[in-house]
């Protein structure tokens, strides 16, 4: 399963209004799939022990976890980014 299915099957988990069968709108606000304030903080604690991530703090914004899309594009970055760390030449 690849790392986006993964997160599509954690926003669907969380999400009490997503078609469990249909395309997931990733431009939906996460409030109108069903995810408040208190799916979120479960959602970042199931993505951080998914993934084995820890979130930074500058992560945790609105902006970020407005929609699937968004939230989607700051992991894609933090996975990006470590990539490159643990591939980059010791020093």
């Amino acid at each position: 399963m690849s790392l986006f299915q993964q997160y599509e099957e954690l926003i669907r988990r969380h999400s009490q209004l997503a078609d469990e069968d249909g395309p997931l709108d990733s431009d939906a606000p996460m409030t109108q799939l069903g995810i408040e304030s208190a799916q979120i903080v479960l959602l970042i604690l199931e993505l951080e022990e998914t993934f084995q991530i820890e979130l930074p703090g500058s992560f945790l914004t609105p902006e970020v976890f407005a929609t699937p899309r968004s939230l989607w594009s700051a992991l894609s970055n933090l996975f990006d980014a470590s990539d490159e760390a643990k591939s980059a030449p010791p020093s």
